[in-house]
């Protein structure tokens, strides 16, 4: 976790003494919470096996959500947001132990002092992250929710926010953005709910909304970046979000896109 985007600057993390601090910090609990993370991919397991893997959702054919399932997304939220403020915390201390090297006028000794203290701030990310999947991942089987409907409205939900990124203070990490795999997770969605859409004669409305999916997975198909309707949400999805704004802005957690759609790794069957 917590891997910086490449940039320029002097030092940096990942070549100097802070950077293998980290290094020794982000490795050293894979040997520790092993059971902690069998038992947080289980309960993923139970949340696939209970409602589909997340490329299987089916959107509504206009890709509006209802406002129950709002609700459910919400509540969701609630259960998570003290793990991502936890796992701010962790962010910040990265910034920070990275402008500890970059500084000319601290010496490495200085730097090792200071790095150290740091360093347990950060060694302690890696059960805070534990905790956050299997708070989300619980809080999904209550609300019947599947991780593809979670994605989905996560990112009609959070369009501007995920869209301000660039400019936080956490612009400079990974985990700030939405990953290559959610993207493409996202893409088949879109193209599940054309699937949908496009069964029987369509209305000109409906041809319309076929011709704007159209549009979003042409450009999702361009560029790794774009995130389905980041320009402007069709009328009647941006509606339905409306009555909600002020709870799911509350709730949105800065710096961990990435974090928050993770996932376990194909293939692997944590049923036993």
């Amino acid at each position: 976790m917590m891997r910086l985007r490449p940039r320029e600057t002097r030092g940096g993390l990942g070549c100097g003494t802070v950077g293998i601090l980290l290094l020794i910090a982000l490795t050293v609990p894979a040997f520790w919470f092993g059971q902690t993370v069998w038992k947080a991919k289980q309960v993923e397991q139970a949340v696939n096996d209970a409602l589909g893997e997340a490329p299987a959702f089916v959107p509504a054919p206009d890709g509006v959500v209802q406002a129950k399932r709002i609700e459910a997304f919400l509540r969701v939220r609630e259960r998570v947001f003290e793990s991502c403020s936890e796992f701010q915390t962790h962010l910040a201390e990265v910034i920070r132990l990275e402008e500890l090297e970059n500084d000319p006028d601290i010496s490495k000794k200085e730097v090792l002092r200071q790095g150290f203290g740091g360093l347990k701030q950060v060694f302690r990310s890696g059960p805070v992250f534990l905790r956050f999947m299997e708070a989300r991942n619980r809080a999904l089987l209550e609300e019947k929710m599947g991780l593809g409907e979670y994605m989905y409205i996560y990112v009609l939900a959070y369009r501007e926010q995920l869209q301000r990124e660039e400019f936080s203070r956490f612009a400079q990490f990974e985990e700030a953005y939405v990953g290559g795999r959610a993207r493409r997770e996202l893409a088949q969605i879109l193209r599940n709910q054309q699937g949908a859409l496009e069964t029987g004669e369509m209305s000109p409305h409906q041809a319309k909304l076929a011709a704007g999916l159209e549009r979003q997975l042409a450009e999702m198909a361009k560029d790794e970046k774009p995130l389905p309707w980041e320009k402007e949400l069709p009328q009647g999805i941006a509606e339905a979000f409306e009555p909600y704004a002020t709870s799911l802005e509350a709730l949105y957690c800065s710096g961990l896109a990435k974090v928050e759609l993770s996932q376990k790794n194909k293939g692997l069957d944590f049923q036993n």
